[in-house]
């Protein structure tokens, strides 16, 4: 498998947990590592953990990445003059633009591209290999918030444009290159494109979503790009189209715990509900993906699946104990939802002081 990952110094640290999970699962892989700031230092140490290492489990669980001549790993110094002249929103970098441009510099039938903050938890070949029917590419339908459908409209994007191929995330996209240059697509009309778009507010991934507008293969989100952040902003999964798409019919229930309506009736939050959501999440998810701004290698991260990350982290020989920094989590997630029940703003803002003066860092896979 052809895997491209793009990232900068920022998130070394964490495409090293997702190439380990990767690892974790297939012999043969190929990587692709595409950037424009990386140090010599990050790119030494991923090839060492590619060509070189075997982490083996730490939990003793049976699944750890045996060292295999199958792999390898190639860096590709991405020139930012390939970027076009196009109004960007300011909260993003240029380096998202990097997976748009850099794949004709590659030569292979298939690429899969990976956002650094990814684990995959299990088998992605029937994902890789799915017949895509001629179509470009194939990506998961987005769950995105309530705020931001207004800004995807305007674009011409979105459920109420093709209800049956959404808005997708561009966290994961599998790209059927050989498709690409038989229809005639290259970097060089894809800028044109891009050129002529308006000011996009999630940048490159508003670009893919109108260049590849209703010519794609949608994978289910819940397996293939599982969002591991449940706040009620991703309301927007208890559409029709995810709801009766993708999740089971036991009560409509999203993993997202958010209330939604079914059949006019409101299917609440409950406690069991949300058990039932979480499992049924943990059961199928094959790729998890941390999208939200506070990363799982974080002491002030509080979202799900956490443990899933440091499974594979641990593996890692650069990555320290996990031991403080899951209990600084922990103890931020519990003491929040427990005085956010009682309605005490005060408790909240001390505990989270409290955290802060704690000691806990996270020491980069970097750093020596």
């Amino acid at each position: 498998m052809n895997i491209l990952l793009c990232f900068n110094n920022k998130f070394a640290a964490l495409a090293r947990t997702l190439i380990i999970s990767l690892m974790c699962h297939h012999e043969q892989l190929h990587f692709y590592i595409g950037y424009m700031d990386l140090d010599k230092r990050h790119r030494d140490g991923l090839q060492g953990l590619v060509e070189n290492y075997s982490p083996r489990n730490p939990w003793d669980s049976g699944i750890y990445a045996k060292k295999s001549p199958q792999r390898t790993i190639k860096f590709i110094e991405f020139d930012v003059a390939r970027i076009p002249d196009q109004p960007m929103a300011p909260q993003w970098s240029k380096d998202t633009w990097t997976r748009c441009f850099i794949w004709d510099q590659i030569e292979a039938d298939r690429l899969l591209y990976l956002d650094a903050d990814i684990i995959v938890n299990g088998n992605i070949e029937p994902f890789y290999y799915d017949d895509l029917h001629g179509l470009p590419i194939k990506a998961a339908p987005d769950t995105v918030s309530k705020s931001s459908m207004k800004s995807i409209a305007a674009l011409g994007l979105g459920l109420n444009s093709n209800p049956e191929l959404p808005y997708f995330n561009a966290g994961v996209i599998l790209f059927d290159l050989a498709a690409m240059r038989r229809q005639g697509i290259t970097v060089q009309n894809m800028q044109a494109f891009a050129q002529r778009c308006p000011t996009l507010p999630f940048n490159d991934q508003d670009f893919l979503n109108l260049y590849f507008k209703d010519q794609y293969k949608p994978a289910d989100p819940y397996i293939y790009n599982c969002f591991t952040v449940w706040p009620s902003r991703y309301s927007a999964v208890a559409d029709p189209f995810y709801r009766d798409r993708y999740l089971p019919r036991w009560e409509r229930v999203t993993f997202c715990q958010s209330a939604y309506k079914t059949a006019g009736e409101a299917a609440g939050t409950t406690d069991e509900t949300k058990q039932k959501g979480c499992t049924f999440a943990k059961d199928r998810a094959v790729i998890l993906h941390y999208s939200q701004p506070l990363k799982p290698n974080s002491g002030k991260y509080k979202y799900g699946f956490a443990d899933e990350y440091w499974y594979y982290a641990s593996m890692d020989p650069k990555c320290p104990p996990a031991k403080y920094i899951r209990l600084q989590q922990r103890i931020r997630r519990y003491t929040s939802t427990f005085f956010r029940r009682m309605r005490n703003s005060a408790l909240i803002a001390l505990t989270e002081l409290l955290l802060n003066q704690l000691d806990f860092p996270y020491l980069p896979a970097d750093e020596p």
